[in-house]
């Protein structure tokens, strides 16, 4: 037992020894530092591109710009290629920036159509003045999201169980409110009592 105990006494006093040898290592050497690597991603040919967001397996979510530097179009990188996700017929799309992308590769965002917005909003921001619907993309295929019966809307956010959230404009008349040159519609008592704008909330489920 006591040959035991002097052969632990041993053993513990060598592993301090060696514990107190690299300590002294790494305060010479200080900190181990971080590894990464930086990949610069490609755009559509045009001047530049912007990431909105990555999934667990690496796929990112943005936006590029194509050769004639004068559109933005939502994308997605994937295994080193740049995948355009196209519009809802106007000429600008973009992804939301912050969940943007799930795991399963589904983005959502918003485009601008070719319709023109009634109440002369920019919605989309593209400068267009054109109604902007949000949008998902999954697998290839553009979706265009419904809203309450407002002309606008974005998608700014997706989960892993496909809900997605974002932020539309309902349009509540109020005559009062009413401005110059913009008709209040005539949809019944209730409606004909309400001319003004407001952003709401929504979550959908896909």
């Amino acid at each position: 037992m006591k040959k035991y105990i002097r052969a632990l006494v041993f053993t513990f006093l060598v592993a301090l020894a060696t514990m107190a040898h690299l300590s002294a290592q790494d305060s010479q050497h200080g900190p181990e530092k971080p590894r990464y690597s930086l990949t610069i991603l490609r755009t559509l040919g045009g001047c530049c591109g912007i990431g909105h967001g990555i999934n667990h397996a690496g796929t990112i979510a943005g936006a590029a710009v194509p050769p004639n530097n004068a559109q933005l179009l939502a994308v997605i990188w994937k295994n080193g290629k740049i995948s355009n996700l196209g519009t809802l017929g106007g000429t600008n799309s973009n992804t939301a920036e912050e969940q943007v992308i799930n795991d399963s590769d589904m983005v959502v965002g918003f485009s601008d159509t070719t319709t023109p917005d009634p109440n002369g909003e920019d919605f989309c921001g593209f400068q267009t003045n054109l109604v902007c619907l949000p949008f998902v993309w999954s697998k290839g295929t553009l979706t265009s999201l419904p809203t309450f019966g407002g002309t606008n809307a974005q998608a700014s956010g997706v989960n892993n169980r496909g809900d997605v959230v974002g932020v539309m404009r309902l349009i509540l008349w109020y005559p009062q409110f009413r401005r110059p040159g913009v008709p209040a519609p005539d949809a019944g008592p209730r409606q004909r009592a309400m001319n003004r704008s407001c952003r709401r909330s929504f979550r959908l489920h896909t």
